[in-house]
C-alpha cells in the first residue's frame, strides 16, 4: 500500500459515521439478546429505528470525534458459562456465555 493509498485509508476510518453504517450495524444485532449496562436491550433499537436513529447518530458521531474515554462500566461485563447440552464438561467450546 502506496502513502496515498494509507492517507485515504486513514480518513476514510476517520470519517463520521454515516446513517446508512448506523442502520446497518443494528439490522444486524440480534433481537432476543440481552441488554448492556447501558440498559438498551437490541429488540428495542431494532424495532424503534426510524425513532432512536437520529438520537443515536449524533451521540456516536460526537463520541467519535472527541475520542472520549470509554466509561469503564462499557467495557466491563460478568460473564457466566452455561454447559452445552450433550457436550464434553471439560472443553472450553462446550460452554456458551451469558
Amino acid at each position: 500500500m502506496n502513502t496515498t493509498e494509507k492517507t485515504a485509508q486513514k480518513r476514510f476510518l476517520n470519517d463520521i459515521f454515516s446513517i446508512e453504517e448506523l442502520r446497518e450495524c443494528i439490522g444486524s444485532l440480534k433481537r432476543k439478546k440481552q441488554s448492556g449496562t447501558d440498559n438498551i436491550f437490541p429488540g428495542f433499537l431494532k424495532h424503534h429505528v426510524p425513532e432512536a436513529q437520529n438520537i443515536l447518530l449524533p451521540f456516536y458521531n460526537t463520541f467519535w470525534n472527541e475520542m472520549t474515554i470509554i466509561r469503564t462500566d462499557w467495557v466491563r461485563a460478568i460473564v457466566i458459562p452455561i454447559h452445552k447440552k450433550g457436550k464434553r464438561i471439560n472443553d472450553l467450546v462446550s460452554y456458551r456465555p451469558i
